[in-house]
């Protein structure tokens, strides 16, 4: 069994990511870091639980864009809890073009102007590459979002999911969901 930790600076293309993992195979688990949803480490445990009673052998994905609601996740724990439930864990970043994932960071205000989103990016990658030194896979999102060959092997490939992403890309949906965002944001769109 594998667990997938999607990983990048908020607005990034995570949510995405994610979306693509679980329609390839993996079962999404989701994690609120709201006070009031509790400690998502023992959110994780309670969705294990649950998981475990219910659908065994099944690959998961988790989803986390940083900073989360302003906290940093220690993600090396989250990686042991998964462990200690027999997956095999592999750490996928996805990474956006700066100015196009900065202008978006800027239109819901996660962060104030381009200097500010600019160090949260760094600190995104550095954070992420100090958490996960010798395995973390990442994903650039032009790429990804660009061509259906490359989702079908990152997919496929190099995470190694079942079902082949291609045929995903026959519907509406899915093609907006797998659509580049960054030409609104270059004043091209």
């Amino acid at each position: 069994m594998k667990a997938f930790l999607v990983c990048g600076a908020q607005r990034s293309g995570t949510r995405m990511l994610t979306q693509a993992i679980s329609a390839a195979g993996a079962v999404y688990l989701p994690l609120n870091f709201r006070k009031r949803d509790g400690d998502p480490y023992d959110q994780l445990d309670r969705a294990m639980a649950w998981k475990d009673f219910f659908r065994t052998g099944e690959d998961v994905v988790l989803h986390f864009s940083l900073p989360k609601q302003q906290h940093w996740p220690d993600l090396k724990r989250f990686r042991l809890q998964l462990e200690s439930h027999l997956y095999s864990v592999k750490p996928v970043g996805i990474m956006r073009d700066w100015h196009a994932n900065i202008s978006s960071m800027m239109a819901p205000h996660f962060v104030e102007n381009r200097k500010q989103g600019e160090i949260v990016i760094r600190k995104v990658w550095s954070y992420l590459f100090h958490m996960f030194p010798d395995d973390l896979l990442v994903v650039n999102y032009e790429a990804f979002t660009g061509s259906a060959k490359v989702r079908k092997r990152i997919l496929t490939v190099d995470l190694g999911l079942p079902r082949n992403p291609t045929k995903l890309d026959t519907t509406q949906q899915v093609k907006k969901d797998f659509e580049d965002q960054n030409d609104k944001w270059y004043g091209t769109k």
